[in-house]
């Protein structure tokens, strides 16, 4: 049998009205959680993996700039260039011009954070010198490009639940309590249009147990009081008509002893 869609007024209705929006905030709230503690902790991670790169590889290009090798400078920048979230990675001497540089230079970063600046220090044994500075720059879109992904995962699985849920709570109210109250419906029509008592089979121990158990006993208790209400009605009926046939027998005296003659 098809059916149509959900009424608006119906139990499964009110019921999702409820439901949904009530698991769609709470898994909306689990996800954001989830999401910005993601965000955090790759945060701390790139911001951790850019002051380990600067580390390693300020020593090499102090060297570099010491012997003004700028090839050698351009190789350790290219080398640079192959961390996945390096925007920029700039090489200055010590009055400020740029010896070499790779990415994007002049863009500013998301954050303060994910740049970091290192002076090239060329160190003998009784002396240090500063010869320039290491400045590189990393971005967090990679990052944003996760979340992104995972936005587009969480909201196909809320759209997923949803559908579930759907059809769970229809599938569940109609067969937890739309199917004890059909009955019911079809023994208070049949009661109606051709006064049939017909109790509701329907035996459970929850609250609509205890409903259809009492609507049974109603029926009864309604079945028995009209019978019983039947039952006076016929005997004042024939006790009339005795007391009617005994005034005409004491009222027709000739007619009587006529009628008992024959």
């Amino acid at each position: 049998m098809r059916r149509g869609p959900i009424n608006p007024k119906s139990l499964t209705a009110k019921l999702l009205l409820i439901y949904v929006p009530l698991v769609t905030i709470a898994l909306l709230a689990l996800f954001a959680i989830t999401e910005y503690r993601y965000y955090q902790t790759q945060r701390a991670a790139l911001v951790e993996q850019l002051n380990r790169l600067i580390a390693l590889q300020s020593s090499a290009v102090a060297a570099a700039v010491w012997e003004y090798d700028l090839e050698l400078v351009d190789v350790l920048l290219a080398e640079m260039a192959q961390v996945p979230h390096l925007q920029s990675a700039v090489v200055y001497d010590e009055q400020g011009s740029i010896l070499g540089q790779h990415g994007v230079v002049p863009r500013p970063p998301a954050s303060s954070d994910l740049r970091a600046e290192r002076r090239l220090v060329f160190a003998t044994h009784q002396t240090q010198t500063n010869i320039g500075r290491l400045v590189i720059t990393f971005n967090s879109d990679a990052i944003w490009q996760d979340l992104a992904d995972h936005f587009r995962t969480n909201a196909a699985i809320l759209g997923v639940l949803a559908a579930v849920l759907i059809g769970v709570t229809a599938l569940a109210v109609r067969l937890v309590i739309g199917r004890p109250i059909s009955c019911i419906l079809h023994s208070i029509e049949r009661m109606k249009s051709d006064r049939v008592l017909e109790l509701v089979d329907w035996e459970s121990a929850d609250e609509l147990g205890v409903v259809v158990q009492a609507y049974n006993e109603l029926q009864i208790r309604q079945f028995e009081t009209e019978a019983q209400l039947w039952w006076q009605a016929a005997r004042t009926s024939w006790s009339t008509k005795r007391r009617c046939f005994a005034s005409r027998s004491r009222a027709s005296p000739t007619e009587s002893t006529w009628s008992t003659r024959i």
